[in-house]
């Protein structure tokens, strides 16, 4: 409702013709009177909005305002049998008429006309006449409204009341302080001028809502895609109401993704438990094996040198007696075992250099890809 009285109240000034514009404070104080009319109609408060209504068609006589001001003057009419309303919603029905040539909401003043004049003929001859003070803002007041919805404003500490108001003051300084749930409270000072209603609109702000996220591990945060942090927070993430896609990433776990709808004000935890990626457990498993092909060409290589080491001692033995023929079958023995082991030890230090090679790649570039990561329920 808001959004279609702000559109239509934008089409009603946008309308006004060039040398009108002149004047652009009592444009804008205008606008301002006539959402605050709008507000007070759709909350059913039809005395304020006659009030509101009738200082926006003062400021700015437009065919539209003067409808809306007629509708009003009707509901409220009905709502407190003021004759003299009545009589003015037919006045301003008409006024729409006539300037209305066509389209517009002709039908629905015609009706309005028809429905209110059967009434008005049947009062008593002077019932009705004269200025109303219902339709008369106070000589000296601040009209306050706020497109927060469920605000509420006191004036000078006063009892809190819902909007939009206009409220009768005395000339001077005056303090309005706004509140509604959910949003942080607003004070604004206002110097009422006498004879004159003060237009006042306030637009609250909303309380974020307070996130904590714990991980119990150093990671990446981001919110709808946008980087805010690392873990662990020295405070609590402050994020409007709605819908956020929180992404928390650690290098060698999948991506954790979660959808957090939060509302103002509201206080919200994560806590976060991550799984191991299958690149980190495949990095684990080359590891491992490299680390055990490691291990095994030591042995290998031992048994290599073992070998080498026999056959030399024979050799060296050979240079200086004669060897026996056990002697020479042993050397064979282990020339053979040496040449045996020494390929064997070689291959598997290669694998194994290359499987840590693979793991410690795989270790160190497992960047988690939110691409895939499965959504955690909310």
């Amino acid at each position: 409702m808001r959004r279609k009285t702000a559109a239509f109240a934008a089409w009603i000034f946008c309308t006004v013709p060039a040398y009108a514009m002149a004047d652009t404070a009592g444009i804008q104080q205008a606008k301002l009177f006539f959402d605050l009319g709008a507000q007070a109609y759709s909350a059913g408060r039809y005395s304020v909005a006659v009030q509101a209504f009738d200082q926006a068609f003062r400021l700015a006589p437009r065919p539209a305002i003067a409808f809306s001001l007629a509708q009003a003057e009707r509901k409220q009419y009905f709502v407190g049998k003021d004759a003299t309303l009545l009589r003015r919603a037919i006045e301003h029905y008409h006024a729409y008429l006539d300037q209305v040539p066509s389209g517009g909401r002709r039908s629905d003043a015609t009706d309005a006309i028809g429905e209110l004049e059967p009434i008005a003929q049947r009062m008593a001859p002077g019932e009705g006449q004269g200025p109303a003070p219902a339709v008369q803002a106070p000589s000296t007041s601040i009209a306050v409204s706020s497109p927060t919805q469920g605000a509420i404003a006191s004036i000078d500490h006063g009892p809190p009341v819902p909007l939009p108001i206009m409220a009768e003051v005395k000339p001077g300084k005056h303090q309005v302080h706004l509140s509604a749930p959910g949003y942080i409270d607003a004070d604004r000072d206002v110097t009422a001028v006498p004879g004159t209603p003060w237009p006042l609109e306030v637009a609250l702000t909303e309380r974020p809502a307070l996130v904590t996220i714990t991980t119990g591990a150093s990671a990446e945060i981001s919110i709808d895609g946008r980087a805010v942090g690392t873990t662990p927070l020295s405070q609590p993430l402050q994020l409007s109401s709605g819908t956020h896609l929180i992404v928390i990433a650690r290098n060698g776990y999948k991506a954790y993704t979660r959808e957090l709808t939060v509302e103002r004000g509201q206080s919200a935890a994560v806590p976060v438990s991550f799984e191991r990626s299958g690149q980190r457990v495949v990095s684990y498993l080359f590891l491992g094996a490299g680390v055990a092909s490691l291990l095994t060409s030591g042995v290998f290589l031992g048994l290599t040198l073992s070998a080498q080491g026999q056959a030399k001692t024979i050799y060296d033995r050979g240079q200086s007696q004669n060897l026996t023929g056990l002697d020479l079958t042993n050397y064979a023995s282990d020339v053979d075992a040496r040449n045996t082991w020494r390929p064997v030890a070689a291959a598997t230090l290669a694998g194994g250099l290359a499987a840590v090679a693979i793991g410690t790649i795989l270790y160190t570039f497992d960047h988690p890809s939110v691409t895939g990561a499965a959504s955690q329920p909310r």
